[in-house]
């Protein structure tokens, strides 16, 4: 680099800049393919953000403005040419998406029109005046959101929620009061976002089966001693393809030698494990 002379240095800069719109123009167009074919699933990722800062080892922020910036051009093709001449920074891309979205939920989506307009008032505008421009034309749908880094594991977050939202979030504190007293409004959040999270991989199909094995130094009792013992037999019998004119009187057999032992045994009402009952 220092051979270059300065003329060169600042052909050669401003070459970089344009080639890095145009690369970073090609991963959103590969993100879009990405989302569209599910495959950040089949590697196993429960949404494309993850794939991206994961997979991708892109930072939490990157990954966001790539996603929202990808979301943008997927929505509105005309914001491709804008990024690609640098009219459009790809943050204040993602902030317009972002934009778009919150209008969408406000109940008042944009026509392409509309979507035209707000592109061209925020056109060769820094991060800030993005922000201006956009409270600007509609207030209530103008990011309100701030992140920031406060310690190696932590982040600062400062959000406007609705009425609603905050009710909620007073009906779950009180409905947790006798497991987590007093809680915080991180720690709500952490409860919401885990059972939400674990409800919406289920439904993907994304969660692990979850298996009921004994707790750690946890010493079975005589009744569910038998209750698994039992259930092995019982489901290595059904498992066997066999003719069932063969097979029912052992099936019932095992059946009837399984509830004497539980009768005997059987004291007060016992928890049987999730994966005995699915055996049975």
């Amino acid at each position: 680099m220092k051979q270059l002379s300065s003329s060169d240095l600042l052909n050669r800069t401003k070459y970089l800049v344009a080639e890095e719109r145009k690369i970073t123009l090609q991963l959103i167009e590969c993100l879009r393919e990405v989302e569209r074919r599910l495959l950040f699933a089949d590697l196993g990722y429960g949404s494309l953000f993850e794939y991206c800062t994961v997979e991708l080892g892109l930072s939490e922020g990157s990954a966001k403005r790539r996603i929202q910036a990808m979301r943008l051009v997927r929505d509105f093709p005309d914001a491709k040419e804008q990024l690609e001449t640098g009219a459009l920074s790809l943050s204040n891309a993602a902030k317009v998406q972002s934009f778009f979205q919150m209008e969408k939920k406000q109940g008042h989506a944009l026509d392409e029109a509309k979507k035209s307009a707000v592109l061209e008032q925020v056109q060769n505008l820094s991060q800030t005046r993005c922000e201006q421009k956009l409270f600007e034309i509609s207030p209530a749908s103008a990011p309100r959101e701030r992140e920031r880094v406060v310690s190696a594991s932590e982040r600062e977050l400062k959000m406007i929620v609705s009425e609603k939202v905050y009710e909620d979030l007073q009906h779950l504190r009180g409905l947790l009061a006798h497991a987590i007293p007093d809680a915080s409004y991180a720690q709500l959040l952490e409860y919401a976002v885990s059972a939400g999270l674990e409800k919406v991989k289920k439904a993907k199909g994304l969660a692990a089966p979850q298996k009921d094995p004994p707790a750690p130094g946890k010493t079975l009792t005589v009744q569910e001693t038998e209750i698994s013992k039992t259930s092995g037999d019982l489901s290595s019998m059904f498992i066997t393809p066999t003719a069932a004119a063969v097979r029912t009187e052992q099936v019932l057999s095992k059946m009837r030698e399984y509830a004497r032992r539980l009768a005997k045994n059987l004291h007060s009402r016992t928890h049987i494990p999730l994966s005995i009952q699915r055996a049975v």
